[in-house]
């Protein structure tokens, strides 16, 4: 992972990405997986929840994406002011 405010190494951010995209997977399961791995991963995972939603034009997974965003964006804030 990236340092503070700092965008994840190369293979944290691919990985991030490939969570992201899932979030539009055809599978509930799979979709449901990769929401709560994100979750997990924080605010970390911001910047590829951001870009997916941006690029995507999959209602499912822009709903998602814009859940996981909401749900990250206190976290990020809490870490910078400390």
């Amino acid at each position: 992972a990236g340092l503070m405010g700092m965008p994840p190494a190369g293979d944290d951010a691919a990985r991030y990405a490939r969570l992201a995209a899932q979030l539009g997977d055809e599978d509930f399961e799979t979709r449901e997986h990769a929401a709560a791995e994100l979750r997990k991963i924080g605010a970390k995972a911001l910047p590829a929840a951001i870009d997916a939603a941006a690029r995507s034009n999959d209602l499912e997974l822009r709903t998602r994406a814009a859940a996981l965003i909401r749900a990250l964006m206190p976290e990020s804030a809490e870490s910078k002011a400390s």
